[in-house]
């Protein structure tokens, strides 16, 4: 009971998956989307940055810091303002170019080691993400069909009372025959 509860939460995670994926594969194509939170920590003046794009069926994820002397960081540095914005969203349009520096494969993993800090690097093609994560949902629907079918055979289809001993009239509803398997 619970491998097959186990089994489920993961089926219902990976159709989640399957299903999002698909979705920014499809939204891709009409525009790019970038999500990004920049903080600077004034005391160290370290610029962390996290982003997500996605656009031409690719999502990539970026996360880098920057150092930075303090006297290079004036009040109306860029920095300073993404820290006071938060989390951002900013359209972009479609004819913009996704940057050749992202054109993968399948996937891609790379770390660049700046000057002034670290850069990683997360990238996944969406389609073959959604084909992979569509398994799990697969075999859960392939499963779930059979062990209805096995359970309906020599039933009852109006009430589901078991029709081995009345094989002629459901004894519990009064159906007939007709309606049996």
């Amino acid at each position: 009971m619970k491998r097959r509860l186990l089994f489920n939460v993961a089926a219902v995670c990976s159709l989640g998956l399957c299903l999002a994926s698909l979705a920014l594969w499809c939204c891709g194509w009409y525009g790019q989307d970038l999500v990004f939170r920049g903080q600077l920590n004034p005391t160290r003046t370290r610029y962390r940055l996290i982003a997500a794009r996605h656009a031409a069926g690719r999502l990539i994820v970026v996360k880098s810091t920057a150092e930075a002397a303090p006297d290079e960081i004036p009040p109306n540095h860029p920095w300073v303002g993404a820290t006071r914005r938060g989390w951002t969203h900013q359209k972009i349009p479609p004819d913009n170019p996704f940057p050749d520096t992202f054109h993968f494969a399948l996937l891609q993993w790379r770390t660049e080691n700046m000057n002034p800090g670290m850069t990683y690097v997360v990238g996944v093609r969406l389609l073959p993400l959604a084909a992979v994560s569509a398994v799990l949902p697969l075999v859960w629907l392939r499963r779930e069909i059979r062990r209805r079918l096995q359970h309906a055979a020599g039933h009852c289809q109006t009430c589901g009372y078991d029709l081995r001993a009345s094989p002629e009239r459901c004894p519990e509803c009064g159906a007939p025959a007709a309606i049996f398997r």
